[in-house]
C-alpha cells in the first residue's frame, strides 16, 4: 500500500513541474536594429531554478554588448548597434545535464534622414538643367528604391544597389512653382518598409519680359505739379530697376535706381524721353522700355527785343526777335502800330528781319505770344536816325601842310648860314651882309 501511494505522489509532482527548457528569445525569429541604437535581448529558461547561461554568436564573434544574469533569466545588452552586430546570437542554458538553446538574426539597416534634392546651379527657362535626389548613410543600399516625381508625373525610379537618382530636363513656364518629390523607401527582413521623402518646389529663374511703364497722371502734366513713373517687369528673382534719362546728343543720363520714379514740382526742363532699364543679374538678360512725357504750362520767360539794339540809323540792318519758354510750342504774332490800322508783319518763328531800315519804320511794335493756357503781350519803340554829310576836313589839312613844307626850306637854309657867319666874327648883321 505504501508503495502505491509513493508512485502516486511521483506522478503528481511530474505532472505539476515543468520541463527544463529555454524560451524564445524576446525579442526573437529576426530582428532588425537601426544602426547606433540600442538593441536588449532577453533569454528565459524555464524548468530549473538557476541555470547556467552562455551567450555567442555565429563563428564566435565578439558578443559587442554587456551580459546580465539573473535568477532563470539572462539579458543581453548592445548600447550602440553598429554594422557588425548583423549575425545570429545563441543564448545557451544548462541546468544539470541538460542543455537548451535558442538562437535570434539580427538584421541591420540604416535610414537616419530624409532624402536630399539638389539642382545643377539655378534653373533658368529654357536651359537644361538636372535634378538629383540622393539619401544620406542608407544601408543596406540594396534595399532602397528611390522615386523622383514632378508634381504627379514619375520623373525617374530605381530599385536597390543606388542611393541616389539624376535627372535632366529643361524648365517651362508650366514648372515655375511646381514641386518635386523625391520618395525613399527602404525595405530589410524583419520589419515593414520604412518610407522618407522630401517636396522641392522648383525655383526657376526667368525674365525679365513684359516690362511695362504707368505713368500718373500721365504723360502730359502741367507744370508745378508731380510726376509719378513706375517700372513693372515679370523676373525671377526680382530685377535690378534703373530710371534713365535722354539728353542731349542721345546721351543717357542715370536719374534713379527703383521701381518708382517721382519728379514733384515739374519744369519745363522736366519733358523728353524717359528709359526704364530692367536686368536680370541671375538670367543676364536686361530689357528696357521708354516714355515720352511733356509738360505743359503757361508760357514763360517772354522777351521782345531789337538788334543791334532800339535806336538805328538809317540803312542799318535790323532783327525784331521775340521768345518765350512754352509746352505746347507757342504762336507768334509780331504786329506794327499804325495810327490807322495795325499791320500784321510776315514773320518766321517769332523773327522779323528788316535789312535796311528807313524813317517810315520807326514806330512801336508788339509781339503776341499765345499757347492753348495763356495770351501775352509785349511792346517796343524802334527809333531811326537821319543819315547826315560829314564835313570835309581833310583837304585843308593837307594844303596847309603842303605850304608850310614850301617855305620851310629856304628858311631854315638861311637860319644855318646866318648861324655860321655868327661864330666866325663874333656878331652878325643882315645890312651888312647884302651889302655888294
Amino acid at each position: 500500500m505504501a508503495r502505491v501511494i509513493s508512485a502516486v505522489t511521483a506522478l503528481l509532482f511530474f505532472m505539476n513541474s515543468k520541463a527544463f527548457d529555454v524560451e524564445e528569445i524576446v525579442p526573437g525569429g529576426e530582428v532588425a536594429a537601426e544602426i547606433g541604437s540600442k538593441l536588449v535581448l532577453n533569454c528565459n529558461a524555464t524548468g530549473c531554478e538557476s541555470p547556467a547561461f552562455f551567450w555567442r554568436t555565429q563563428l564566435d564573434y565578439p558578443l559587442g554588448g554587456n551580459v546580465s544574469n539573473q535568477g532563470s533569466s539572462s539579458v543581453l545588452t548592445i548600447k550602440n548597434v553598429s554594422k557588425g552586430h548583423e549575425r545570429d546570437y545563441l543564448c545557451s542554458a544548462s541546468c544539470g545535464n541538460n542543455n537548451k538553446q535558442r538562437t535570434v538574426s539580427i538584421r541591420i539597416f540604416s535610414f537616419p534622414s530624409d532624402p536630399i534634392i539638389e539642382t545643377s546651379g539655378p534653373l533658368v527657362l529654357g536651359k537644361p538643367a538636372s535634378i538629383t535626389c540622393r539619401v544620406l548613410e542608407v544601408y543596406p543600399s540594396d534595399g532602397l528604391d528611390l522615386e523622383l516625381k514632378k508634381g504627379e508625373d514619375i520623373m525617374l525610379s530605381t530599385t536597390g544597389f543606388e542611393d541616389s537618382v539624376t535627372t535632366t530636363f529643361i524648365p517651362t513656364e508650366t514648372d515655375i512653382g511646381k514641386e518635386i518629390t523625391c520618395v525613399a523607401s527602404l525595405s530589410v527582413e524583419a520589419m515593414e518598409p520604412k518610407q522618407r521623402q522630401t517636396v522641392h518646389k522648383l525655383n526657376v529663374n526667368y525674365g525679365p519680359w513684359k516690362t511695362r511703364i504707368a505713368a500718373s497722371p500721365g504723360t502730359t502734366v502741367l507744370e508745378d505739379g508731380t510726376l509719378i513713373l513706375h517700372c513693372v517687369s515679370e523676373s525671377n528673382p526680382p530685377p535690378r530697376i534703373v530710371w534713365k534719362k535722354q539728353i542731349a546728343n542721345e546721351t543717357l543720363q542715370t536719374i534713379a535706381k527703383n521701381h518708382t520714379l517721382s519728379i514733384p514740382n515739374v519744369q519745363f526742363g522736366d519733358s523728353g524721353v524717359y528709359i526704364c532699364e530692367v536686368t536680370n543679374e541671375v538670367t543676364n538678360q536686361m530689357e528696357n522700355r521708354t516714355v515720352t512725357v511733356s509738360v505743359q504750362g503757361v508760357p514763360r520767360l517772354p522777351e521782345f527785343s531789337v538788334l543791334p539794339s532800339e535806336t538805328v540809323i538809317e540803312g542799318e540792318s535790323v532783327t525784331l526777335q521775340c521768345s518765350v519758354e512754352s509746352s505746347p510750342v507757342a504762336q507768334f504774332i509780331i504786329i506794327r502800330k499804325l495810327p490807322s490800322q495795325d499791320e500784321i508783319l510776315d514773320s518766321k518763328d517769332g523773327i522779323v528781319h528788316i535789312p535796311s531800315v528807313t524813317p517810315d519804320d520807326a514806330g512801336s511794335y508788339e509781339c503776341e505770344v499765345e499757347n492753348v493756357f495763356e495770351r501775352r503781350k509785349m511792346s517796343i519803340t524802334l527809333s531811326v536816325k537821319f543819315k547826315t554829310e560829314e564835313a570835309d576836313y581833310v583837304t585843308p589839312m593837307i594844303i596847309g601842310v603842303s605850304s608850310v613844307a614850301t617855305v620851310a626850306g629856304p628858311v631854315a637854309a638861311i637860319l644855318v648860314y646866318i648861324s655860321r657867319k655868327t661864330k666866325i666874327n663874333g656878331s652878325y648883321s643882315l645890312v651888312r651882309s647884302l651889302s655888294p
